[in-house]
This record gives structure tokens, C-alpha cells and sequence, in this order.
């Protein structure tokens, strides 16, 4: 589903870079098998887990560095966050929160969470890659180097009914020819078990108008898809592969020809599909990564890693004129991490970075924590200003949004919906036409996000050590 990347919000905020040029990633030494509790010294960039006794890689979280973008990467991105006034709207929200220090560095010694650090062998992309990776089937004779390890941790939460792989989200993005570039997923959930394998996939499609660069306005596709099996796992190693496909489709939207899609060269910049499988190993971590702990953490509560949806507000209803814009997003299985603690337990719920941009409505920010109201915790917030000011008017505007949810863990895992309603209220301040409410016509358009809208967001969370 089609995307203009300066219209998407929320879609893919630019964190990441792109491991094609010039990438900073460096080959970690060998990890030593002897008990380094007992005087064998760790090399250098590795710290002894004293719970396995082994020597384990110590990666400083972000130090994977960057390049510069080539490809398709700008194209299949999309860079807008926040709002959707323009471009449409997001259930899925903010990204990250914190990560630093403040967290703690907490032992992970049982249950379901583990994390790991991997190192994923994508030296195949010093080698030329299959014609079709490749615009108009033209493989380069040059191939830009890169080097053959990444390095990227992860935190596996590996729930009975729902196993939840977690990435670094500043892991870099990866480029497979002139493909749309993939990015690596904050989070995959619903994984699969298949006897002794765990797999998980994702896949994110944006939907635009194009190819600008070529003056059209037929339909482009763009899907990132990103398959992690993991074939096996010990208590200090697991291995397994990456499966990376960038995937540009191309849809006409009319009969004039700068509605169809080319016939010929030139084509996008990014107008090729291409598909990788590459191995992983990894080694278990004794703590968790910052990136996966709360950088305000209070005393006294417990801590938990929440997983919201990620979707497209696909509902006429909540965009101004009841028209659904063009450019969206869809996707599969991918989800957003957010770290929650209950307060003064259980009688509120404080979640990190958490705001929802329903379609054209207006956005809804929780900045405080929920509190509990007849078994769900709730957050409500009002604001007044005179407007709407894009139209100059002094009107009295009403925005309201409110977040409801269910919070019940059992065994350190807790699975429900959000429900969030965004409001929009105009009340006329006056007998002059500068004092009333916009008519709503072509001549005396609404606000831009003069339009309510209630959405469900579905959520997993999982209890940390």
C-alpha cells in the first residue's frame, strides 16, 4: 500500500543507516570455551558472564556505525513521524523510548526473556548479487564492499502462545542491489515453532504515487520482509538464518500515461526485487541491551517490555472529507516496543513514549501514567485553544483523547487491546465570521484534523528480570 515517504507518519523514523558503503562494523575476536571465572582473562571486547562462566562479546549498543544510503533506501523509507494531517495515520505510534542508563543493567538468569548478540554474515553482499536484484536486470561491474559481519542484538521473548523476537533499532538498514532497502524490525511477533525451529516473520509495505523522479502518479509498492529462523539454540549460543527480500511493484492508476507505471527505461531508482538468506550465530548476553530497559526506572515496580501493533488506520471516518489518503502502509506481525512499569502497584500503569496518530484525528500523547478505573487502566486529556488558526479564526476547540486498556498478566505475560479515541469539537465564540466554526465547504475548509476517530491497537507484554 502506497506511500509518499514525506507523507507517512510514523511509518519509518530515519534511525537507522545503510550498510552499504563504508559501513563501520567491525569482526569480533573468537570467543574463548575456557571457565574465565577461574583466572583465564576474556579478550579485549568481551566481559565474562560469570552465570555461564564463558566469555561473551560486549557490544556497546548504536557503535555498528554507518555508511552512506544507495539504492532504493530514501525511496522506500518514508521519514515522517508524528501527526498524519497529512499523509494518513498510524495505530502503531512512537517508536523506542529511552534505553539509557538510568535502567540498570538488569541479570537476565531464567524465565522467557533472553538476550543475545549476533553476528550475522552478510558477506554475500561483496559479491554480485542475482540480475533481477538489479535495475533493469543490469548487474554493475563494480559492487560496493562492506563488511562481512553485522552485529546486532536481540532479545527473544519466548512465550508459549507468543514468542516475540526484539531487534536493536539502530541496527542498520540493508540494501540488496537497487532493491527497496530493508529494515531490520524493531520487533517480529507471533513466531512459529516447527519441532526444534523458531521462526519469525515480518513484512512492511508502503504504498505511494510514482515514480516522482519521473513525473508519474501510478501506484508504487514497496515491502520489506524479514525472516528470522532460529535452528538452534543452547544456554550460551544459537544460530540460525536471516532471510532479507526487498520487493518494488509497480500498479498503473489511469489511462494517461504519467498515470501507468514505465513501459521502459528509466525506471525507479529503485525498481528491482531481490531476495537473501544469510547465517547467524550469537551468544547469550548476561544483561539486557539499553535499548530494552527503561531509562527512567523507578523503585519498587516491576518492569515490562510492551509490544503495540503496527497498522495503518485504514477507517474513511477519520480523515477530513472521509477520504482515505493514498499514500499508507500496511503490515504483518511487526510491532513497536515500549517500556511499562506499574506505579504504586497495581493502581496505575506508566508506559514510555506512548502516543497514537489515528488517520487525520488528533494525535493522542499519553504523558502520564494510567491509572486504574473499574478493572482497565485509563488516561484522558483535554485541550482548549481558540481556532482553528490555519484558518484565522477564534473559535473555541476542544481536542480529547482517551486510552483505555486491560492489564491482567498471567506467568509474566500479559496480551490485550488498547482502545483510544480522538476527539475534535468546535463551538463558535461569536456572532462575526471570524469568531464561527469553518463551514466545512470548499470555500471555508475544517481544521485539519477536525475529525474523531476510535481505534483498537492490540498489545503483548512481557514481565523483565
Amino acid at each position: 500500500m502506497p506511500v509518499a515517504s514525506s507523507a507517512l507518519p510514523e511509518v519509518a523514523v530515519v534511525r537507522r543507516v545503510v550498510v552499504a558503503a563504508s559501513l563501520a562494523l567491525a569482526c569480533s575476536p573468537p570467543v574463548s570455551s575456557a571457565d574465565c571465572t577461574t583466572g583465564t582473562p576474556c579478550s579485549s571486547g568481551q566481559v565474562c558472564n560469570p552465570t555461564t562462566r564463558r566469555c561473551e562479546l560486549a557490544v556497546t549498543p548504536g557503535a555498528t556505525g554507518g555508511g552512506v544510503a544507495t539504492g532504493g533506501g530514501a525511496a522506500a523509507g518514508g521519514s515522517a513521524t508524528g501527526g498524519g494531517s497529512t499523509g494518513g495515520g498510524s495505530a502503531g505510534g512512537s517508536g523506542v523510548g529511552g534505553g539509557g542508563a538510568g535502567g540498570g543493567a538488569a541479570a537476565i538468569d531464567a524465565g522467557i526473556v533472553s538476550a543475545w548478540t549476533l553476528s550475522i554474515d552478510v558477506s554475500a553482499l561483496n559479491r554480485p548479487l542475482p540480475a533481477t536484484c538489479y535495475v533493469g536486470q543490469m548487474v554493475p561491474s563494480t559492487i560496493p564492499q562492506v563488511p562481512p559481519t553485522m552485529m546486532v542484538d536481540a532479545v527473544l521473548f519466548d512465550a508459549p502462545e507468543f514468542p516475540t523476537l526484539a531487534l536493536d533499532p539502530m541496527a542498520p538498514l540493508v540494501t540488496l542491489g537497487n532493491a527497496p532497502a530493508i529494515e531490520l524490525p524493531d520487533a517480529i511477533a507471533n513466531g512459529e515453532r516447527d519441532g526444534g525451529v523458531l521462526e519469525f516473520q515480518g513484512e512492511r509495505q508502503l504504498s505511494s504515487l510514482g515514480p516522482t523522479t519521473l513525473g508519474r502518479s501510478a501506484i508504487e509498492l514497496r515491502t520489506s520482509e524479514t525472516t528470522v529462523t532460529v535452528t538452534s539454540r543452547s544456554a550460551t549460543s544459537v544460530a540460525g538464518t536471516f532471510t532479507l527480500e526487498g520487493r518494488y511493484a509497480c500498479v498503473d492508476n489511469g489511462t494517461q500515461v504519467n498515470e501507468q507505471c514505465p513501459r521502459a527505461a528509466p525506471f525507479a531508482p529503485d525498481a528491482a526485487t531481490c531476495r537473501l538468506t544469510v547465517p547467524f550465530t550469537g551468544q547469550r548476553r548476561a544483561t539486557l541491551p539499553s535499548w530494552a530497559r527503561s531509562s527512567t526506572a523507578m523503585a519498587g515496580t516491576d518492569r515490562w517490555a510492551l509490544f503495540r501493533e503496527e497498522r495503518f488506520v485504514d477507517n474513511a471516518a477519520c480523515y477530513v472529507g472521509n477520504r482515505v489518503p493514498q499514500a499508507r502502509f500496511s503490515t504483518r506481525n511487526l510491532r513497536r516496543l515500549h517500556h511499562l512499569q506499574r506505579v504504586s502497584a497495581p493502581t496505575a500503569l506508566a508506559i514510555e513514549d506512548l502516543s497514537f496518530s489515528l488517520g487525520q484525528a488528533p494525535l493522542v500523547e499519553v504523558d502520564a501514567p494510567l491509572t486504574l478505573s473499574v478493572n482497565q487502566y485509563r488516561f484522558t486529556r483535554t485541550t482548549m485553544r481558540m481556532g482553528p488558526v490555519e484558518r484565522n479564526r477564534t473559535a473555541l476547540e476542544t481536542r480529547t483523547g482517551t486510552v483505555r486498556m486491560p492489564f491482567a498478566p498471567v506467568d509474566g505475560v500479559a496480551s490485550d487491546f488498547f482502545t483510544v479515541d480522538s476527539q475534535y469539537v468546535c463551538m463558535s465564540g461569536g456572532p462575526s465570521p471570524m469568531q464561527q466554526c469553518p463551514a466545512g465547504t470548499p470555500s471555508d475548509p475544517l481544521a485539519s484534523d477536525a475529525v474523531n476517530c476510535s481505534v483498537a491497537v492490540g498489545y503483548v507484554a512481557y514481565q523483565l528480570p
